[in-house]
């Protein structure tokens, strides 16, 4: 059971996002009517729509998974809300969003094949979805995570980030590269096994998520309200 202080805290930005997931809906079926007009291929011309919302809609959750960290923690805090009860209003939003890219994901799988599934390939369909699933996890709970660490921030430390990041990473690759041709023989074998082990689709991945889960929570416990 959701206790009431999350309910309070979640309903009011869910019910704004929905709001403007009915906006985008309604802004595709509008575009997708006046293309309708003049189109001889309505097969095409409605997958080219669905498209249309699908991409919007993944792009409106993005943003929001961007937005909501700190405009929770402020309602919570305002409400006299602990963090760890913000920590789950927050997880409550994220499965939420989850549901409607998978749901917009599953219909898009489905108009791509016709809607026709063979039973000789079903098990292979059944896997592809479940990678699409765990895909769609990992990627928004890394902008989840994204929005819960810039939230810390004030608005030059998100440019300095912004810009300060990508240069570091940028840097760091080149060195690993350089560090890789200059490396002796017998060290490069010993990365090698470990990057191969590092790079078990299982393992990586489980890293992965656990990694984000961990980030996400010491940034939650660790925000404060800003002033600009």
């Amino acid at each position: 059971m959701i206790s009431r202080k999350v309910q309070i805290l979640t309903q009011n930005l869910l019910k704004e996002f929905f709001l403007n997931w009915a906006y985008v809906f309604g802004i595709s079926m509008l575009t997708g009517f006046f293309f309708l007009i003049s189109s001889t291929n309505l097969k095409s011309t409605f997958d080219s729509i669905w498209g249309f919302f699908t991409v919007m809609t993944a792009f409106a959750v993005i943003v929001f998974l961007l937005q909501v960290p700190y405009r929770i923690f402020r309602l919570g805090i305002q409400a006299g809300v602990s963090r760890q009860t913000i920590w789950l209003a927050e997880w409550v939003i994220f499965i939420c969003l989850l549901i409607v890219i998978e749901i917009t994901s599953l219909i898009s799988y489905f108009l791509v094949t016709n809607g026709l599934v063979e039973s000789s390939s079903l098990f292979g369909n059944g896997k592809n979805i479940f990678v699409e699933l765990w895909a769609n996890l990992a990627c928004n709970l890394t902008f989840l995570t994204i929005g819960t660490g810039f939230s810390l921030l004030n608005r030059l430390g998100k440019w300095i980030v912004g810009i300060g990041l990508p240069t570091i990473l940028f840097f760091f690759i080149y060195q690993l590269a350089r560090l890789y041709f200059l490396m002796d023989k017998a060290t490069a074998m010993h990365i090698a096994k470990v990057v191969q082990i590092i790079s078990n689709n299982y393992v990586s991945f489980i890293l992965y998520l656990l990694i984000l889960v961990g980030l996400q929570y010491f940034f939650t416990m660790r925000q404060q309200q800003r002033r600009d």
